[in-house]
């Protein structure tokens, strides 16, 4: 018989917590966790607004090839400058927008316009442009002389092109991703260059979505380029021209 233990005593439990070590190994996991579940959700709400942008592009291609079929084939024209004091009031947008053709933060009746739902894409985040309305395009825009083209009073018959005279419908810029300042691809333009060598300060295509541009061909379809696939295919392109 053991007498070591006093009757009625209780054996001795010893408590042993986490050490430092211990926690800093936690919450290192629990912060690495963190992290990854922030840049998920962040890389998944990316593609969601990617997503988004491709919709509303093909949208608005949509609506400029209905124009076209209703005007005898005719793209509408970049600008319409047939009449005096038009300015930017008649550029492509003012001929599809249903309503006011500038932003709905400078519209005057609130009405929907071309900086705003379908016509915006959702990473251009900075429509105003250094506050001016000329500059709040939220980021949907044309090649600039090649299919889209100015109609000029003094000019009889000019304008854009028809459907029929575009010989590659299905790597023929129609409408993209554009910026006003290569330096801030969160403003907007209407139109780009037409030539890739002026890509480098204004009226640019906008690489927002993962450095690819999404630009609507004038068949209809969606692409997602980078800019160098669309210099290096650039002579593929009516908009080179």
């Amino acid at each position: 018989m053991d007498h070591s233990r006093t009757r009625g005593t209780r054996p001795r439990i010893t408590l042993k917590g986490f050490t430092l070590t211990e926690l800093l190994i936690v919450i290192t996991i629990i912060l690495v966790l963190a992290a990854l579940s922030f840049f998920g959700i962040s890389r998944i709400r990316s593609a969601a607004r990617g997503a988004t942008c491709t919709s509303n592009l093909r949208q608005v291609g949509t609506a400029m090839l209905s124009y076209a079929s209703d005007n005898s084939g005719q793209l509408p024209p970049l600008e319409d400058r047939t009449k005096p004091g038009d300015g930017l009031k008649g550029i492509w947008p003012a001929f599809l927008a249903d309503g006011d053709y500038l932003p709905r933060a400078f519209s005057r009746d609130g009405k929907p316009s071309c900086g705003a739902d379908v016509w915006a894409c959702p990473d251009c985040t900075d429509p105003r442009g250094n506050g001016k309305e000329e500059r709040a395009f939220n980021g949907f825009g044309v090649a600039e002389g090649t299919v889209m083209k100015v109609k000029k009073l003094s000019v009889p018959g000019s304008g854009s092109l028809r459907l029929s005279e575009i010989p590659n419908p299905d790597r023929t810029w129609l409408v993209g991703d554009a910026a006003n300042s290569a330096s801030n691809l969160k403003t907007g333009w209407y139109a780009i260059w037409s030539n890739p060598t002026k890509w480098t300060s204004s009226h640019v295509p906008a690489a927002r979505h993962g450095d690819k541009v999404n630009v609507c061909m004038v068949d209809g379809h969606v692409e997602s380029m980078s800019l160098k696939e669309l210099s290096a295919r650039g002579k593929n392109y009516t908009m080179y021209r």
